[in-house]
């Protein structure tokens, strides 16, 4: 499956202007969907612990994501419109 790809533009950019490019980033939302039903389902089965690693790979592939995502938003002078992570 390709990644769905997201249009970025700061709130103060007019258009893509050359100061402000745009930003492109990668989504799959069916992909996060599929492990997030897949942590209800241990979790309603009572399986803490697949839960658990299921959650501890989805918020892996999410860091990843984000620190793609930050290293774009970086490049182009963007700064990231939410708190840093903990």
């Amino acid at each position: 499956m390709f990644p769905i790809l997201t249009h970025f533009r700061r709130a103060d950019d007019n258009e893509g202007s050359a100061a402000t490019p745009p930003v492109l980033i990668e989504e799959n939302p069916v992909r996060i969907r599929s492990d997030v039903a897949e942590i209800v389902a241990a979790c309603a089965q009572g399986d803490i612990d697949d839960a658990h690693q299921a959650a501890t790979l989805l918020l892996a592939g999410i860091d990843e994501f984000l620190d793609r995502y930050e290293s774009a938003l970086k490049a182009h002078g963007i700064e990231r419109p939410y708190a840093p992570r903990t």
